[in-house]
């Protein structure tokens, strides 16, 4: 094997192994995301609460 080909195997490496931490890193952020509440969510949930208990009007 040559100069070139081993640095050629450690860049392929080095690559992979980023892959492979940016797709961890995608997934637990795309489940962060999905299980927090965003502000929107709080925000018509505390709309349905209030909305929903007290009475229009009345």
């Amino acid at each position: 094997m040559t100069k070139e080909d081993k640095i050629r195997q450690k860049l392929t490496e080095r690559k992979r192994i980023a892959n492979q931490q940016n797709a961890a890193r995608l997934a637990k952020s795309k489940a962060y995301r999905e299980a927090a509440p965003t502000p929107a969510n709080l925000y018509n949930a505390f709309i349905n609460w209030f909305f929903g208990t007290k009475q229009l009007g009345g």
